[in-house]
């Protein structure tokens, strides 16, 4: 495969206005993390119904992705009290069916901190009901802080097989004054659990920083045939606010889940007509519906305005997602 011309990402097929659907005073929806039903396709996403507070909700779109079926306007998992990890905002990170019943819905709960602008980790809240309502399965989180994960621990993607479950997260390097303001970088590390709830962790990375200013977060992972492919999000925080910096989709391949090969950034063709509003791509999320792989997105200013989903082609290659 070569790296220049791996993917080929479409013009948006789907647009998720925020504001056409919970209207005047609700800013974002960011992360979507789409979950296939039966007979509908539902997507997570978070809102701001004020500054500095994010909460979760859904929105079920038929199988086609045409057409909105149902939008849960209140949040479908309540923030944590005070002081606790998920107290200023609960976001999706990733949705993973059990059994027919209990889906696990693991999200990154934030706080804010002393010293520094903000907390992530990662929290897990679980349904029995097939993904209609949610509990938290603790007020403390399932990867919290550690020596090795000091800042962060969040923006999650979570695989099941056979043996157990292995996870791709975004772990927070530093904090660095840049013009004047703290800006927070990181790279994505694994861990590995046999319940989905209790984790271990390898706290080497396995997709590092290019340099000290870069930020990767939101890995996404399928299978195309033999080959393991991670989409994610790498910025520059010295100018990331939309700005020459600001998200854009890197890719790294494996074989095995565990070595990983980071392609350049030129790895992505997307089409000429793509539109304004999508210069930025944040928080992918890659997703088999109806045969076709797509992928879910946040355009400018990290999904202020909704998401996206667009259709991408990789090479000739049979397409299969084994999630």
């Amino acid at each position: 495969m070569a790296p220049h011309d791996l993917f080929l990402v479409k013009t948006p097929h789907l647009t998720f206005q925020i504001e056409e659907h919970l209207g005047q005073g609700f800013t974002h929806g960011q992360v979507p993390t789409p979950l296939l039903l039966n007979d509908r396709v539902r997507i997570f996403f978070a809102s701001r119904p004020r500054k500095n507070f994010s909460q979760t909700h859904f929105v079920d779109f038929d199988l086609e992705l045409k057409t909105v079926l149902h939008v849960e306007t209140s949040p479908i998992v309540e923030v944590g009290n005070a002081g606790h990890f998920d107290e200023f905002g609960i976001m999706p990170d990733c949705a993973i069916r059990i059994n027919p019943a209990t889906i696990f819905l693991y999200y990154s709960g934030w706080k804010s901190s002393e010293t520094y602008p903000h907390e992530n980790y990662t929290g897990l809240a679980i349904s029995k009901d097939g993904g209609n309502s949610f509990e938290k399965y603790s007020s403390e989180p399932v990867l919290g802080k550690t020596k090795d994960d000091p800042f962060s621990a969040t923006s999650c993607f979570v695989i099941r097989d056979g043996k157990g479950f292995q996870m791709f997260y975004s772990s927070g390097v530093s904090w660095m004054e840049i013009e004047g303001r703290l800006e927070h970088s990181y790279d994505i590390k694994c861990a590995w659990s046999s319940d989905g709830i209790k984790w271990d962790r390898n706290y080497e990375p396995i997709i590092k920083q290019r340099h000290k200013f870069e930020g990767l977060a939101r890995p996404t992972v399928f299978r195309v045939k033999e080959q393991w492919i991670m989409i994610f999000s790498e910025m520059d925080i010295r100018d990331f606010r939309d700005g020459a910096g600001s998200y854009q989709l890197g890719c790294a391949i494996s074989k095995d889940l565990r070595s990983w090969h980071r392609l350049e950034s030129n790895a992505f063709r997307t089409l000429k007509n793509l539109p304004e509003s999508c210069r930025m791509q944040a928080y992918p999320y890659v997703c088999l519906v109806n045969g076709e792989l797509n992928l879910f997105y946040n355009g400018n200013s990290f999904g202020s305005a909704g998401f996206y989903a667009s259709k991408i082609v990789i090479n000739d290659l049979e397409q299969t997602n084994e999630r």
